[in-house]
């Protein structure tokens, strides 16, 4: 059965890019994971398919009684909603359905009733039945949004918390075809891996986007890509590339730094804790722990200590080592700089202008302060940064925030040919696999 089909969908965008021609045929238990750069018309996708957003060319069509899940920011107007109310959205349909039994049951006397009464009591069960209600509880409370939570006003909540009401309120509804748009962003590792399960589970059909190639890996069938106007559709995901390999034995490598182990402060009573630790030239180590372990904190300290250290901390440095770090907020660059000045201040105007170019930032915001841009021009900023940065260490706190897959590819490219070596925290897990060649973890 084909849940929806798009035919010569074309769009332009305001841009001026136009996509298409779309051509899509959505089954149920397909799961396809749209990709592409920002800008590229992914998002505008989703709505085509969705219906808010109409195509110029060709149509998109479902069909007979299939329903969408389409999840969308929560709006302020829905502010003073509780998240109970907002939630219990999921569960009208259902609730209409019931009634509609209701009223067929006074009304079974006829072949027709009873045929028509079987088909809506299949439907009610298909849609969680009497059960809706309390596995609409237990997800709220999977997603963080227990009991304690459901008289609270929408806007108290913050940003993640409203993406995960909206999630929640979408897969509580049960709709044939789910549509999503970076599900995954902002999510922990635990959510995520529980969201993909959920997806890669369901009975219906699934279009999300994503920039996250792991989740992809896990949540998707089939995977669509949007370059250049031009749509392509494959089945599977993304292979593991390990593009970079601890050194042969015998190979001499140079010692940056080592330690026979640390005790950093974290804060009132908290102790980070290390044994012997050593990093030498061409290793790429990807620091592992769950939020708030002091991953942030590590970095922060052998950052510190370069630049500032008495000798007393328990790292002990080589000579002449040249240090960058890289942090989740400033994506290495000085906030009242703009992106050519940030660039311009470490290497020729020639230089930065091919970096920029590289990393697609258009030349009108070449010009414009990094505090003033957005999260995703900081971070094609701090990544044309990173590509000339000649570091013999780099600390790296989540680089991949912000980034496209093209621009998180770019990245995984740069740190598997340096030379020097790189201390990394990231929750990009397939980036992880790709590039590290040994892991630290914090319990």
């Amino acid at each position: 059965m084909e849940l929806l089909v798009a035919r010569g969908v074309e769009l332009t965008l305001v841009s001026g890019l136009r996509i298409g021609p779309v051509e899509l045929k959505l089954h149920p238990g397909m799961r396809v994971a749209l990709t592409g750069a920002a800008g590229s018309g992914i998002s505008e996708l989703l709505q085509l398919f969705a219906g808010p957003l109409a195509p110029e060319r060709g149509s998109v069509q479902l069909a007979p009684g299939v329903t969408v899940g389409h999840a969308r920011a929560v709006g302020s107007h829905h502010a003073e909603q509780t998240v109970w109310e907002y939630a219990s959205q999921a569960l009208r349909p259902l609730q209409q359905l019931e009634a509609q039994l209701r009223t067929l049951e006074r009304q079974l006397d006829s072949e027709a009733a009873l045929d028509r009464y079987g088909e809506l009591a299949e439907l009610f069960e298909g849609r969680g039945g009497y059960r809706a209600e309390g596995q609409l509880r237990e997800l709220l409370a999977a997603f963080g949004l227990g009991e304690e939570r459901h008289s609270q006003p929408l806007g108290q909540l913050s940003g993640g918390q409203r993406q995960r009401l909206e999630l929640v309120r979408v897969l509580s509804s049960h709709p044939d075809v789910v549509l999503l748009d970076e599900p995954a962003a902002g999510l922990d590792a635990a959510l995520t891996e529980q969201l993909a399960e959920r997806l890669a589970a369901w009975p219906g059909a699934v279009i999300f986007s994503s920039h996250d190639r792991h989740f992809i890996n896990r949540a998707a069938s089939h995977t669509a890509n949007l370059t250049a106007g031009r749509f392509t559709l494959r089945r599977g995901g993304f292979s593991v590339k390990r593009r970079s390999r601890a050194p042969s034995g015998g190979a001499q490598r140079r010692q940056l730094l080592a330690t026979e182990g640390l005790r950093i402060e974290l804060g009132p009573g908290d102790l980070l804790f290390s044994g012997p630790l050593e990093v030498a030239a061409g290793e790429r180590i990807v620091l592992l722990g769950e939020n708030g372990s002091g991953k942030s904190s590590l970095l922060n300290f052998v950052a510190h200590d370069h630049h500032h250290g008495s000798g007393t901390s328990g790292l002990d440095w080589a000579e002449r080592v040249s240090v960058s770090h890289y942090g989740q907020s400033s994506s290495g660059l000085k906030p009242q700089l703009t992106a050519r000045e940030n660039l311009a201040a470490r290497m020729s105007h020639q230089r930065a202008a091919q970096l920029l170019g590289l990393v697609r930032l258009t030349p009108a915001r070449w010009d414009v302060p990094a505090e003033q841009v957005d999260q995703g021009e900081r971070a094609r900023t701090g990544l044309a940064l990173l590509l000339a940065d000649e570091a013999e260490l780099l600390l790296l706190d989540e680089p991949e925030t912000g980034l496209d897959l093209p621009g998180i590819e770019l990245l995984e490219d740069a740190l598997a040919s340096r030379p020097g070596a790189v201390i990394a925290v990231t929750h990009d897990r397939q980036l992880a696999a790709n590039i590290a060649t040994r892991v630290w973890e914090i319990r």
